[in-house]
């Protein structure tokens, strides 16, 4: 690959702050406050709450508990409405862009202005012998996360890839393709990323790499300065090369990958629970940013896993791979200048359970 399509991404795979306390799967059900009957919350009576949901702003959140314990969530909210605060619910991460995924969030209060606001209802929360934790909670623009009425309301988990070998065809065989890492390997757990570069008048070079295996990358286009300048699209690739692919594809047994993807700014960051794990994109002065990856509790190093590829116009994605502790990460550039289109897009593949990364362009040690 040119060392002009060199990334500068850093990645670092390991624990992922809570959206709120912990309350694992092995731990008792939080007992009622006094004044209700004793047992859980019906369905009837959670929904009875205020449903105004939340749209921006700060919030508490009291617990964090596994998707499969509703009940213990809803108990945890109904302790908070009669410790006075009404509009306390249950409320799926994955509705908000800043909260941790991989558990229910249990949240007492939203829609503060600020932060002193939110301490103070914290403080309140405290003292009725409930943990309590400060966040912006923001959602996408023009939404509302609304508090979860039942366990049915819960959206399902993404099931593990799986289905028929994928396989390329057409002229422009990634056209219809709705992210560069496009398929994952569940017998050797490897992933196949279309990266590389484009340069209008600079020339392109494209190839597939397999991510967590030791399979050299497929090169499928490479072409030199175009003083003429060429188009991005459609990327071509000769019919030799693309039945290459698909031979390879077909014996990893390599699926379509549909995970949902999380993007990543600069300066931001994205968390889960359940594996534990955090990742952040960090800038660094006269280096192109690295994407970080903390694997496990929050007492863990930040590591570089990613540089990214380029110094403008760069966004990041983070793919957990759903029933398995491996993290896909993306990153791309996008420059318009002087009338051309200069791209770069890498990616790598992080084994939480080792807290390392694979892939040939990781690129962490130039600047």
């Amino acid at each position: 690959m040119c060392a002009w399509l060199a990334v500068s991404a850093a990645i670092t795979a390991c624990g992922t702050p809570s959206s709120g306390p912990s309350v694992t799967g092995s731990e008792p059900a939080p007992a009622p406050r006094a004044g209700n009957d004793g047992g859980l919350p019906t369905d009837a009576a959670l929904a009875s709450a205020p449903a105004a949901g939340i749209a921006t702003g700060w919030c508490v959140i009291i617990g964090s508990i596994d998707h499969d314990r509703f009940d213990a969530a809803a108990a945890l909210a109904a302790r908070a409405r009669s410790a006075g605060f009404a509009t306390a619910g249950v409320y799926d991460p994955r509705d908000f862009v800043n909260l941790a995924w991989g558990a229910l969030a249990v949240i007492a209060v939203g829609d503060l202005a600020t932060s002193g606001a939110a301490e103070t209802a914290a403080q309140a929360l405290k003292r009725q012998k409930l943990d309590a934790d400060v966040k912006r909670c923001e959602v996408v623009a023009g939404t509302r996360a609304h508090p979860l009425a039942t366990s049915a309301a819960i959206q399902p988990q993404p099931a593990p890839p799986h289905g028929d070998p994928i396989r390329l065809t057409g002229p422009d065989p990634f056209a219809t393709l709705h992210r560069n890492c496009f398929a994952w390997s569940p017998t050797t757990h490897t992933v196949a990323c279309l990266v590389g570069g484009f340069d209008t008048y600079g020339g392109q070079s494209w190839a597939v790499e397999f991510s967590g295996s030791a399979h050299d990358p497929i090169e499928l286009v490479t072409s030199g300065e175009t003083p003429g300048g060429v188009p991005y699209r459609p990327l071509t690739v000769a019919p030799e090369r693309l039945r290459t692919l698909n031979d390879r594809l077909a014996a990893g047994r390599f699926v379509a990958l549909d995970a949902p993807a999380r993007p990543l700014t600069p300066g931001g960051h994205v968390d889960w629970v359940k594996p534990r794990f955090s990742v952040r994109q960090v800038s660094q002065v006269g280096y192109r940013d690295v994407i970080q990856v903390r694997c496990g509790a929050l007492d863990r190093p930040f590591e570089n896993m990613l540089r990214l590829p380029g110094l403008r116009g760069v966004t990041g994605s983070v793919v957990l791979v759903p029933d398995t502790t491996f993290v896909v990460l993306e990153a791309q550039s996008w420059v318009h200048d002087e009338g051309g289109l200069q791209l770069g897009q890498i990616a790598t593949l992080v084994d939480l359970a080792s807290c390392t990364a694979s892939g040939p362009d990781r690129n962490l040690d130039e600047p």
